[in-house]
C-alpha cells in the first residue's frame, strides 16, 4: 500500500512476523526505487534471513462485503497472486532493491533472489462468517510461482504461536506442500488446525488420523526456548570495533534465530547460568554448544563487570 497507512490486517502481520522471524529480518515499508528511478513497492510484508525468504501479500475484506466467493477469487486469487508474482519479477530484474526494516536499517534485499526455495504466502482477514469452505482453500497454484500458500489470519497467527522459529515455520511450509502434492482435494476439506496436529505427531503424510487435530490442544508451549526478550537487547549488549555499528550483530542473531526448539533451549541454558556466573570472582571453564545442523558453535564466558 504505497503512500497510505497500513491496515489493520498487515499491522498485525508485521507484528506477528517480528516475533518469529525478529524486527532484523522483517521488512513492510517495502517501496523502492527501480533501475529507471521509478518508485515501485515489493509485497506488503518480507522476510529475508540468508537460505529462507518469505514474502507476504495482504488482503483485509471491508465489513460491508457479502459476496464472499467473488471477493476471495477477485483479491485473495487474481489481485494478491498478482502482487505475488510482480514481487518475484522484481527480484530479478532489478540490480538493487533498497528497503527498511523494522529495526529502521536500510537493506539490500535483492540478493533474497538466490534463495532456492522463496516461500510465497497470502494471508487475508475475513468477516466471522466467512464460509469454511474458502477458508479451507490452502493453496494457489500458479504455473508460473509455483504454489502460494492461504492463511486466514487467525490461522497463521496460532501456526506462529506454536512453530516460534523461523526454521520450525519454514519446515511447516514443506510439510503443508507435501501433503498438498499427496493428497490434492483432500486438503483443501481440513482445517488448518488439522494439518499442523499431524505435523506435531508425524511427517508420514501418506494417511490421515482424526485424532491428530487434538495434538493443537495437548500441545503446550514451551517458554525454555523463547530468547525473544535476549534478542530484543541484543544490539546494546554486543561490543563492536567495526564501522558498521547499527548492523554488527546481525550475523550472531542470525546464527541463533537458526536453531531449533531442543538447541535454543541448550543455548538458554548456558548464556542463563554464565550470566549468573558473571557477578562471581571465580574461575569459570567457558560454556560451550555446537549444531552439526547449522555447523555453528557458541561459545559463553562469564566476565565480571569490573572488568568493563
Amino acid at each position: 500500500m504505497s503512500g497510505t497507512e497500513k491496515t489493520k490486517s498487515e499491522s498485525q502481520l508485521s507484528l506477528i512476523n517480528q516475533n518469529v522471524f525478529f524486527k532484523e529480518f522483517t521488512f513492510s515499508n517495502n517501496d523502492f526505487k527501480s533501475n529507471d528511478n521509478s518508485e515501485q513497492e515489493l509485497a506488503d510484508n518480507v522476510v529475508w534471513l540468508d537460505e529462507y525468504c518469505f514474502i507476504f501479500q495482504i488482503k483485509e475484506m471491508n465489513q460491508t462485503s457479502s459476496n464472499y466467493e467473488n471477493w476471495f477469487k477477485n483479491k485473495v486469487i487474481n489481485k494478491a497472486v498478482k502482487q505475488i508474482k510482480n514481487t518475484l519479477h522484481y527480484f530479478d530484474v532489478h540490480d538493487s532493491i533498497i528497503i527498511e526494516n523494522e529495526r529502521g536499517h536500510k537493506m539490500n534485499v535483492k540478493a533474497a533472489n538466490e534463495v532456492k526455495d522463496i516461500k510465497k504466502i497470502i494471508i487475508y482477514s475475513a468477516n466471522d462468517d466467512f464460509p469454511e469452505t474458502l477458508r479451507y482453500q490452502k493453496f494457489y497454484e500458479s504455473s508460473d510461482a509455483g504454489n502460494i500458500h492461504l492463511f486466514h489470519i487467525e490461522d497463521y497467527f496460532y501456526i506462529c504461536k506454536y512453530l516460534i522459529t523461523p526454521t520450525e515455520i519454514f519446515e511447516y511450509l514443506n510439510f503443508r506442500e507435501d501433503f498438498l502434492e499427496f493428497h490434492k482435494l483432500a486438503i483443501h476439506r481440513v482445517p488448518e488446525q488439522y494439518l499442523l496436529g499431524h505435523f506435531f505427531e508425524t511427517l508420514n503424510i501418506d494417511h490421515f488420523n482424526a485424532k491428530y487435530i487434538d495434538n493443537v490442544q495437548k500441545y503446550k508451549k514451551e517458554e525454555d526456548f523463547d530468547i525473544s526478550g535476549l534478542i530484543e537487547n541484543f544490539k546494546q549488549a554486543v561490543i563492536s570495533s567495526t564501522s558498521s555499528v547499527d548492523t554488527h550483530y546481525y550475523p550472531i542473531i542470525k546464527a541463533i534465530t537458526k536453531l531449533h526448539r531442543s538447541e535454543l533451549i541448550e543455548f538458554k541454558k548456558r548464556i542463563s547460568v554464565a550470566m549468573e556466573k558473571c557477578e562471581k570472582f571465580e574461575f569459570i571453564t567457558p560454556y560451550k554448544m555446537y549444531s552439526e545442523r547449522t555447523d555453528c558453535a557458541f561459545v559463553f564466558i562469564p566476565i565480571h563487570s569490573i572488568n568493563f
